[in-house]
């Protein structure tokens, strides 16, 4: 499984960028990013399969979604494999007071 430290999106002139950092990493392969045009809406693959770096440690991720229209707002989510286990979702939208940084909805998991 993973512990998720931060999962944050900010526009960029190339278009969404997505960071996340783990806390824990164990038997995790990789990361791929979902994306809608509202929280509630259909998601799908953005992003190519992100490897894992396995730390057990934690590692910090980035990537540029360069398909993200400017002044479009889009909500993401970050698919943990092989597990599938979804995080998210999260604004791509520049808000007031945010610094143009997205907001992030955590759900609880309990194993």
């Amino acid at each position: 499984g993973v512990e998720l430290a931060s999962f944050t999106a900010e526009r960029v002139a190339a278009g969404a960028r997505l960071r996340w950092t783990t806390t824990s990493e164990t038997a995790v392969n990789g990361f791929q990013l979902w994306r809608a045009g509202m929280a509630s809406g259909v998601y799908k693959a953005v992003s190519p399969v992100i490897p894992a770096a396995g730390a057990p440690n934690g590692a910090a991720y980035e990537w540029v979604d360069q398909r993200a229209a400017s002044g479009v707002n889009y909500w993401y989510k970050l698919r943990v494999l092989p597990d599938g286990v979804f995080v998210g979702p999260i604004e791509s939208a520049a808000a007031p007071g945010t610094g143009g940084r997205g907001r992030l909805y955590l759900p609880v998991i309990v194993r």
